[in-house]
């Protein structure tokens, strides 16, 4: 199996398992996967910030 077909097969099995919940925690884990794409979107960003500020430092 290649890392790809892994991924794949996880996402099918993830979506399977999500469309057979009730539809409360389908909003649930809609709203769990928003807030966490918003979150490593701001993490990222602050993380990029950080290491040119760093870079920015000369070791004297």
């Amino acid at each position: 199996f290649s890392a790809g077909h892994v991924v794949v097969n996880y996402v099918e099995e993830y979506l399977d398992l999500v469309e057979s919940l009730p539809f409360d925690l389908q909003r649930s884990v809609s709203l769990m996967k928003e807030i966490d794409a918003n979150f490593q979107t701001k993490h990222n960003t602050h993380s990029s910030g950080i290491l040119r500020s760093l870079s920015g430092i000369r070791v004297a």
